[in-house]
């Protein structure tokens, strides 16, 4: 064999062993990447969910020493799931007006648009998970209202009585107690406790229980506070 042959089989056998060699250690893991690969973790996403949340709600109530009903809703824009800032007003389920001794009395005169009891204002709530399916947190509104109220006046009469002779005193008094309505504005600040419950994708069931506090009603505040309970069925975003 020649020289230059023996030199060309002894180069390509280095070089098949350089290969072979070369191979081998890319198929060997490198601890430093697996230990890196461990430490990163795994990526989870979990969506912000923000829309905007309304909610129809009856509420059962005290009113003027009396039970009421007051139909109403609130909403707003709920902000990740737990913060929600918005607005809300209640009126009165009654028309009729009761007074103070629990007699109803004609209201023909203020007409259908005149509810006993309506407010309403700026509504802040938050509620916090616990579990899946039910989440617990709190609820105020705060603004103003109006209200129909009685009040009984007391006064004088005069009576006339047949002629006498007139040395005798022909007039004699009687007293009279007159009720009347009149309208009152009021400041009120009701916070609650809330409790909701999923009923389906975006449903929930609203349960809520607090006091209604009035204020500024010109001494008829203590008519117009009162505990306050309601139900309502929340709508918003799907989460």
């Amino acid at each position: 064999m020649s020289r230059l042959a023996r030199a060309r089989t002894v180069g390509f056998s280095i070089g098949l062993v350089a290969a072979l060699a070369t191979a081998a250690t890319a198929q060997q893991p490198v601890a430093g990447t697996k230990q890196a690969a461990k430490s990163q973790g795994t990526l989870v996403l979990e969506p912000i969910n923000e829309g905007f949340v309304v909610t129809p709600d009856v509420e059962v109530t005290r009113i003027d020493g009396r039970d009421g009903v007051l139909i109403g809703a609130f909403g707003g824009w709920l902000m990740n799931n737990g913060l929600l800032l918005g607005g809300g007003g209640y009126f009165e389920a009654d028309t009729r007006h009761h007074d103070r001794d629990g007699r109803d009395w004609d209201r023909s005169g203020w007409g259908w648009n005149d509810p006993g009891l309506a407010y309403g204002g700026f509504v802040a709530a938050w509620t916090a998970p616990v579990g899946s399916a039910v989440r617990v947190g709190a609820r105020a509104l705060v603004g103003g209202g109006r209200a129909t109220l009685t009040k009984t006046v007391t006064f004088q009469v005069p009576v006339f009585l047949p002629p006498r002779p007139l040395t005798q005193t022909n007039v004699t008094y009687t007293t009279v107690r007159q009720e009347y309505a009149f309208h009152q504005g009021f400041f009120v600040a009701e916070p609650q406790a809330t409790l909701l419950v999923r009923l389906h994708r975006g449903i929930w069931l609203d349960l809520a229980g607090g006091y209604r506090m009035v204020g500024a009603a010109h001494g008829y505040d203590s008519r117009l506070r009162g505990a306050t309970g309601s139900v309502g069925v929340r709508f918003g975003p799907r989460f």
